[in-house]
């Protein structure tokens, strides 16, 4: 493993030697362009918030984070490079509800019924970027490095039995070791207010 995150680093990714099984690049001032074979791999590296340029061809992998690692002048492209997504929204939002870790889950208010999208089926991971629909995704970074499992849980889920309304949005939770960043995109200009809901999750 090599972590170099929150370093400041400036220049080019070195193409010499083996890539590590985990390799965390983050919030530095890398730029140049990413070398072909870390797009291709199977490890785990994070490329989030340099100044990157990637090939108009590349794609989004799970193991590999590109989150904001790019040096694109187009806001949709600079946030998530190599997603695929044209550089224009097709649509634009007033609003997106997430249930962190867990499954789909539709609740009524005064206004109808709102949709919490889950996330339970991201696969997380050491350095992995997830985006779900046209509007929102998840950044996630780090590893348990102590426990021994390659295959570590990034959920977490609470076996109590709950009383309140809507128990299923306070049932999951989604961790990271270093940083988890839930963000929107293709959301309409003006103001927001954000409403997070909290849960005590053992």
């Amino acid at each position: 493993m090599i972590d170099l995150s929150f370093n400041n680093l400036e220049g080019e990714i070195p193409l010499d030697g083996k890539i590590p099984d985990f390799l965390f690049l983050g919030q530095n001032k890398l730029n140049g362009s990413v070398p072909g074979k870390f797009l291709l791999e199977t490890k785990n590296i994070d490329l989030s918030y340099n100044n990157f340029s990637f090939p108009a061809n590349c794609q989004e992998k799970a193991n590999i984070n590109l989150y904001r690692g790019s040096s694109f002048k187009n806001n949709l492209s600079r946030l998530l490079p190599c997603s695929g997504k044209s550089s224009q929204c097709t649509q634009y939002y007033q609003q997106f509800h997430i249930n962190c870790g867990g499954r789909d889950v539709h609740v009524r208010n005064g206004n109808g019924k709102l949709l919490y999208e889950g996330d339970e089926h991201a696969e997380g991971g050491a350095a992995s970027n997830y985006f779900k629909a046209e509007s929102w995704g998840f950044s996630s970074v780090g590893d348990y490095m102590d426990d021994r499992d390659r295959n570590s849980q990034y959920t977490l889920l609470n076996t109590s039995k709950l009383s309140m309304d809507y128990s299923d949005l306070y049932t999951t939770a989604r961790k990271a070791p270093v940083s988890l960043t839930y963000y929107g995109y293709c959301l309409e200009n003006g103001n927001y207010i954000v409403q997070l809901h909290f849960a005590e999750i053992q």
